[in-house]
């Protein structure tokens, strides 16, 4: 057929031919990439950048707003992880803690650094670990529990055993498995881990024994004690008057003068003043 066809429709069809198959070998057209979210004016980036400030006040406004974005605060999770060891500032540890939980499980590799700072001798920053943790690790079995018994039972953990004894208490009834350690704990020489461990006691299986040794404790005439006593005193108030006893010994102990300053938290705080 080609050669029934005159010499220029023939250049004219092999040149549309030569331009179709051009078209065919060029690389697809790039779309534009759309500009990156912003999230109360920053971008994610940003926002994450500014968790390496060098002061508190920035570090903690970026922890507000990346709890806010909930899962989608994932790629900040190396970030604050790091904020999490920052000990001396309790409220950047807060809210880092609260970042990793609003994550969720895409958070998993923050668990060991939750699981140190549950050594925190800050009750609210215990309570807020515990919450990422339920979070982060939603199934059976927790690591909590097993993490805070192996600390209780290391002497050499120093005044981290009493904060360990103090966050077994915050896990009420899901902390039986570390009663024994609890128990041996309550017989230490350390008063102020006699305190956190009967408490705990209490918190966990309502002991029977948890108010004898707080107000063993309370009732020490040692004057180097002191912080115990008051530790106890602060103690038998959160027990509440469902605790036996509890406020007829204390108003006991408090008509002693030099018992007085320890004793009169704990009556106002079971609703019985000085």
């Amino acid at each position: 057929m080609v050669d029934s066809l005159e010499g220029p429709t023939v250049c004219r069809l092999l040149c549309r031919l030569a331009f179709v198959l051009s078209l065919c070998l060029l690389p697809p057209l790039s779309r534009a990439e759309p500009p990156p979210a912003l999230h109360e004016g920053k971008t994610l980036s940003a926002w994450i950048e500014q968790l390496h400030a060098d002061k508190a006040i920035p570090r903690e406004e970026a922890c507000r707003v990346l709890a806010r974005l909930g899962p989608g605060a994932k790629p900040a999770v190396p970030a604050l992880i790091k904020l999490l060891g920052r000990e001396d500032e309790d409220v950047t540890q807060f809210l880092a803690a609260r970042v990793l939980g609003a994550v969720g499980p895409d958070a998993r590799e923050a668990v060991p650094a939750l699981l140190r700072a549950l050594l925190s001798p800050e009750r609210r920053n215990q309570e807020e670990i515990l919450k990422a943790l339920d979070r982060i690790v939603p199934e059976e079995p927790k690591p909590a529990v097993p993490f805070l018994r192996e600390t209780l039972k290391d002497r050499a953990a120093g005044e981290r055993r009493r904060y360990a004894a103090g966050c077994l208490g915050l896990l009420g009834p899901r902390a039986t498995d570390a009663l024994p350690e609890l128990a041996a704990a309550s017989d230490d020489p350390d008063p102020t881990l006699r305190v956190y461990a009967a408490e705990a006691l209490w918190r966990v299986e309502k002991s029977k024994h948890s108010v004898p040794i707080l107000l063993d404790v309370l009732k020490a005439r040692d004057e180097e004690d002191g912080h115990a006593r008051s530790q106890a005193a602060q103690a038998l108030g959160r027990l509440g008057p469902q605790a036996p006893g509890v406020v007829a010994a204390l108003a006991e102990v408090v008509r002693d003068r030099k018992r007085k300053y320890d004793c009169g938290g704990a009556l106002e705080a079971l609703g019985s003043p000085p």
